[in-house]
């Protein structure tokens, strides 16, 4: 009996979660109502708040399997052992660049304002989101600290990182109030900033 519970309880949220995804990338996330996420999920009110305390959270739990999704993508595809550690951060970061293809821009607009609103359960987000942040500047951290033996001057991986990161960061702001930049053309940016920052540093292959 307690299988067939925990198997409905993840059936249940597996359909609240696609439900809001596709309610908050058509809708926004203010327009977007807890009935209407229970409606197009076929489940009760209730029964989201049971495992959702908030909008907000159910949110979270949105781009946490957004991440995951990105994460497990990005591990297919990124040869950690390649020794070319440029080539190697282009494709972590464009792999983290999915993260802003999944919804349009102005779903991101959205969420940009509404994160600086200071209530509990944006400062909850705000602080979910920061995790997710401080998950890829770590994973870079770590890439470039491995890769040592690619440069040919010493290379502080904490200080890289950020700065590689806190590149991305603007470049995907740019990309968000930007209605005429493509996705393409962030990628391209991207390719360019990491370049940038590892110009003159790399041993010459």
């Amino acid at each position: 009996m307690s299988n067939l519970r925990e198997k409905r309880k993840l059936e249940n949220q597996k359909k609240i979660i696609r439900a809001a995804r596709h309610l908050f990338s058509g809708k926004g996330f203010q327009q977007t109502t807890i009935s209407e996420i229970a409606s197009e999920a076929q489940v009760g009110v209730g029964t989201i708040y049971n495992y959702y305390a908030s909008k907000g959270v159910l949110l979270f739990a949105v781009f946490s399997e957004d991440m995951e999704h990105m994460r497990e993508r990005s591990e297919q595809s990124v040869d950690l052992n390649s020794g070319n550690v440029v080539e190697l951060l282009l494709e972590i970061m464009k792999g983290a660049m999915v993260f802003f293809e999944m919804y349009p821009k102005r779903f991101w607009r959205e969420i940009l304002h509404v994160m600086t609103e200071e209530t509990e359960e944006m400062i909850t987000l705000r602080q979910g989101l920061f995790g997710f942040d401080q998950e890829v500047i770590s994973w870079v951290e770590t890439i470039i600290k491995e890769h040592s033996f690619c440069f040919r001057i010493p290379v502080d991986s904490k200080m890289a990182s950020q700065s590689l990161y806190g590149s991305m960061i603007m470049l995907a702001l740019f990309f968000i109030y930007d209605d005429d930049m493509t996705y393409e053309q962030l990628l391209s940016q991207i390719e360019h900033h990491i370049q940038f920052i590892f110009l003159g540093k790399l041993n010459e292959s």
